[in-house]
């Protein structure tokens, strides 16, 4: 079904049990999957496959080269830029911004106006909150929990089923391993290695150079 205003350009695949909604533009070799739904005045760029069942919201932007698996549900006023590749049965909430070349695996749950740019990976069933910002060259694996207002930047990897709290900040070569936990509040910055296991209390600060062993528990407020 089409709605009023509907555009469609050249070469793009559309099945017949769709909804497009008013004003929506659909641009070159674009490709929507069976039952897809695109909210009204969203935007396709070029090159973009969505998948069956999927749901665009109003007023989303989906920029060239992007890939969006089944199931999957795009928040209103979001934006999914070049390249990126979204996979099946994903969440991505309102606002979210999801930039170039991001990876984003099954069953992710991104929370609304959070950013995530710049060759991220976040693994499968990841569940990244409100207003968390992921940048540069993180790796986030399967599992894992980001907590809201956290900032993950500058050649991060964080481990599977790790879990990072609220409002806090990791950056610049961290390494944290699997099944780690850090509290909220807290500070990690420049070559941080934190093993396996590991468990650390809220208002933590670690400076550069430190390694830190499998299993070791560090209560609030250590640094």
């Amino acid at each position: 079904m089409f709605d009023d205003g509907a555009i469609i350009n050249g070469n793009t695949k559309v099945e017949d049990t769709e909804s497009i909604g008013n004003n929506v533009s659909i641009c070159d070799d674009a490709c929507i999957g069976d039952d897809a739904e695109i909210g009204e005045n969203s935007s396709i760029s070029g090159n973009v496959t969505i998948g069956d069942n999927a749901n665009i919201g109003h007023k989303a932007k989906i920029c060239d080269n992007v890939r969006i698996g089944d199931n999957a549900e795009i928040g209103e006023d979001s934006i999914i830029s070049n390249n990126a590749a979204i996979g099946d049965n994903i969440q991505i909430g309102h606002k979210a911004k999801i930039c170039d070349n991001a990876c984003i695996g099954d069953d992710a749950d991104i929370g609304e106006n959070s950013s995530i740019s710049g060759n991220v990976t976040i693994g499968d069933n990841a569940n990244i909150g409100h207003k968390a910002k992921i940048c540069d060259n993180v790796c986030i694996g399967d599992d894992a929990v980001i907590g809201e207002n956290s900032n993950i930047s500058g050649n991060v990897t964080i481990g599977d089923n790790a879990t990072i709290d609220h409002n806090t900040n990791i950056c610049d070569n961290v390494c944290i391993g699997d099944d780690a936990v850090i509290g909220e509040n807290s500070n990690i910055s420049g070559k941080v290695t934190i093993g396996d296991n590991a468990t650390f209390g809220e208002n933590v600060v670690i400076g550069d150079g430190v390694t830190i062993g499998e299993n070791a528990e560090f209560g609030t407020n250590a640094g």
